[in-house]
């Protein structure tokens, strides 16, 4: 029988098990893109999620969601103590798999134990905690796999807790299991202590990850590093798409109100707090600018909201909730031009390709970015968008108001903005070389 046609059979008949943290949220909906896309193109997914997701993700078009018994933080607390609130919703995986596959099950544990002692944070500290939660975990989901038959494969989105839940699940069934890793979960060496995550690119079929700036870096620590595949999150250029013509140009034109907008967590790696002080900056030339700051809250809504208070900025800079992703277009396509000055902070945290670039760039927004992690990837200079430096308030300022000041130039940058979007990160084509993987590593299985 031809490769093709053996393929296309795995696919048909076989599952794959998606591990996620949280699921839909709004600040990963590259994840519910791919879900969606994946199943259009044949795949049958189950997922397996650890934590709710959030409403406004919500969508009637993703397939059900199976999520786990929810678990208090450990924290705060001792293991003996965690264990006897939390372990009740797990005790019937516990014995399913202690009766039926005693010897799967006890090494599976002896390895979450030696993995807690192996890794814990520093001598002082007796083991790491997290590793017995993930093995419960593991175990609920791996029964579920175990009781369908019908899956061959395991799937996990980060490669910090979910990618270890995954790897256990894998221990616990035979089967073979990869991951996406995106950002911090691959930079922050605490997620990943010690080799963990070197060992955890030798035990997977294989591993993808959202730029080629990770792909460089997760090659060099990798000991198999032809395991490791680029694939952007694309997205539906279909749907994200610029206003009308006719729309376009008022909006550009000299006379138009400046509407600004960012999108994004309220945390330091955004770089929002150097956006808020580039308007100050502008405000302080006559600037005419309206900048929407579009996201959830986190760690500096707080000071976010102090300095705009403290600069007098409160008829300049809004701080609005996140909205639904039909919302959010509408904003989109009602803005002059996207900004986010991301930053690299000092524990190595940083953006891959935030979506919402691209998202911004489909709508033929001009924007302007810093040029760290991917982002250059995507972005060109000049041709598609602005890269400034990192932490320069000044030098944002300077460039949003040479956009701003220059209507031609916006919708020039902007059409090429489309254009790049249109070429390397259209969905429909990102995900072509993702199915690909999925369907070898199914077709392996058989």
């Amino acid at each position: 029988m031809p490769a093709t046609c053996t393929k296309a059979a795995a696919m048909s008949k076989r599952k794959i098990a998606y591990v996620l943290k949280g699921f839909p949220r709004l600040s990963e909906t590259f994840i519910a893109n791919e879900v969606r896309l994946l199943d259009k193109m044949g795949l049958t997914l189950g997922l397996f999620s650890i934590k709710q997701g959030d409403e406004l993700a919500a969508d009637g078009n993703l397939p059900g969601v199976h999520y786990l018994p929810a678990v208090t933080s450990l924290s705060s607390t001792t293991l003996r103590a965690w264990l006897a609130e939390n372990f009740p919703p797990f005790a019937a995986s516990q014995k399913f798999w202690l009766s039926r596959r005693p010897h799967r099950y006890l090494s599976t544990l002896l390895f979450a134990l030696r993995c807690s002692l192996r890794y814990r944070s520093g001598e002082g500290s007796r083991i790491k905690k997290s590793f017995i939660k993930n093995f419960l975990l593991a175990a609920h989901i791996a029964e579920e796999i175990e009781a369908d038959r019908n899956y061959a494969h395991i799937h996990a989105h980060f490669c910090h807790d979910a990618t270890t839940v995954a790897w256990m699940v894998s221990r616990l069934t035979r089967l073979p299991f990869s991951f996406t890793a995106h950002a911090k979960d691959i930079y922050q060496r605490h997620l990943n202590p010690g080799n963990l995550l070197e060992r955890k690119l030798a035990a997977t079929s294989f591993a993808v990850t959202c730029t080629f700036a990770n792909v460089e870096y997760l090659r060099r620590r990798s000991p198999l590093p032809q395991k490791i595949h680029g694939i952007y999150h694309g997205l539906d250029t279909l749907r994200f798409g610029p206003a009308c013509d006719d729309e376009r140009q008022c909006r550009t034109a000299a006379t138009a109100p400046r509407r600004l907008l960012t999108i994004g967590r309220h945390v330091e790696k955004k770089g929002f707090i150097y956006l808020v002080d580039a308007c100050r900056i502008l405000r302080d030339r006559a600037v005419s600018f309206q900048l929407d700051i579009i996201g959830e809250n986190g760690d500096q809504s707080e000071v976010l909201q102090e300095t705009i208070l403290a600069a007098g900025l409160q008829n300049h800079v809004s701080l609005l909730s996140p909205v639904p992703q039909q919302a959010l277009l509408e904003y989109y396509q009602a803005a002059t031009a996207f900004v986010l000055p991301c930053i690299v902070l000092e524990d190595g945290d940083r953006d891959g390709i935030p979506n919402v670039i691209a998202e911004a760039m489909a709508c033929a927004l001009p924007v302007v970015v810093t040029g760290i992690s991917g982002i250059p990837e995507l972005v060109k200079d000049d041709i598609n968008g602005v890269i400034v430096p990192t932490r320069d308030a000044h030098r944002l300022a300077n460039a949003i108001e040479r956009l701003l000041r220059n209507p031609q130039k916006c919708r020039q940058l902007g059409a090429n903005a489309r254009h790049k979007i249109e070429q390397v990160f259209d969905a429909r084509h990102t995900h072509l070389r993702l199915r690909a993987l999925f369907e070898d590593a199914l077709a392996a299985g058989n």
